[in-house]
């Protein structure tokens, strides 16, 4: 008898060091950043958990797209998003998201449209208690917690290259948004009212107190969190004249359409305007917060500056 539970041990023994070799094979493992004691981790396409220490806490379960490259889901007030494949889609890459807790209970069921690939690192994580959701490609809406909806559905669409470039996100209290005009202004994430009122033709997030939009398709300028504008400058997004997108709304053959006007990092942000008063050539600039021009580039060197690079780099953290 003895010999037979020493045989049974050993097959036991055996079989654990085959599956933590297995498991500690980095490089078919792809690793998320560690959030409330837990990392998130895929292997064979479905994520799993482990510890701070690396000690497993959940085997690989929830699905995860193959081809997500970019930050993977993580723990964030106690809640994390996960996948579904969305069996009644036509695409069989498209999928749906809900969120799990710390013990790895479904509380929100997966029951949020998604377009098929993970853009940007879109984390739909909650901040002060609301996620921003998908509902389509171009429809959100914000719901608490227990999954309840608040506020009506909002929209988001800049055109067909941008849908995977920039999405609505709360910043600083406030969230870009779009309604059915396809006007942009902002609301307020805790009731999902209207802060300010829809008047741009687009609208970024808000950093260090202001905000980059863009007025009638034209050109661009900063406002505060009141909506007033803090500079008497334009920069325009199209040359004068032109029937062409701007650079940030649609699709441009100058590097247009990814949506974003970009964010304030310590007092500096990189826009792309037309430069003379929008009858000149494609610039791109460091702007400070009173509107005054740092330094231009060209499409070309723009990114093998210094300067520009380091604004880049810190807004990537």
């Amino acid at each position: 008898m003895k010999r037979y539970f020493l045989k049974i041990a050993s097959c036991f023994f055996i079989l654990l060091m085959c599956f933590n070799n297995s498991f500690s094979q980095e490089k078919e493992i792809k690793y998320g950043k560690i959030s409330e004691g837990k990392r998130s981790f895929v292997d064979s396409n479905k994520m799993g958990f482990v510890d701070s220490n690396g000690k497993l806490l959940i085997l690989p379960t929830f699905f995860y797209p193959e081809y997500c490259d970019d930050e993977m889901p993580y723990f964030k007030d106690g809640l994390c998003l996960f996948y579904e494949i969305n069996d009644s889609s036509e695409n069989s890459s498209s999928f749906n998201y809900g969120f799990i807790n710390t013990k790895f209970e479904i509380v929100i069921p997966a029951i949020f449209q998604y377009w098929g690939f993970y853009c940007d690192g879109f984390p739909a994580q909650f901040i002060d208690g609301r996620a921003i959701v998908s509902q389509s490609s171009t429809s959100y809406i914000l719901i608490d917690k227990q999954g309840n909806s608040i506020g009506s559905p909002f929209g988001y669409s800049i055109g067909y290259n941008a849908a995977c470039l920039y999405y609505p996100e709360i910043s600083e209290g406030l969230i870009a948004a779009s309604n059915d005009d396809h006007k942009f202004g902002y609301l307020n994430p805790r009731n999902g009212n209207v802060t300010i009122p829809f008047k741009f033709s687009l609208a970024g997030p808000f950093s260090e107190g202001l905000a980059v939009v863009e007025y009638n398709h034209q050109y661009i300028s900063f406002i505060d969190k009141s909506g007033n504008n803090i500079t008497n400058k334009r920069y325009y997004t199209k040359k004068r004249n032109s029937k062409n997108w701007s650079l940030y709304n649609g699709t441009n053959d100058e590097g247009g359409g990814d949506g974003h006007p970009g964010k304030f990092i310590d007092g500096k942000v990189i826009i792309r305007y037309y430069d003379n008063e929008g009858y000149g050539k494609l610039t791109f600039a460091i702007i400070d917060k009173k509107g005054n021009v740092i330094k231009k580039s060209t499409y070309e060197k723009y990114m093998d500056d210094p300067e520009f690079k380091k604004i880049i780099d810190l807004g990537n953290r």
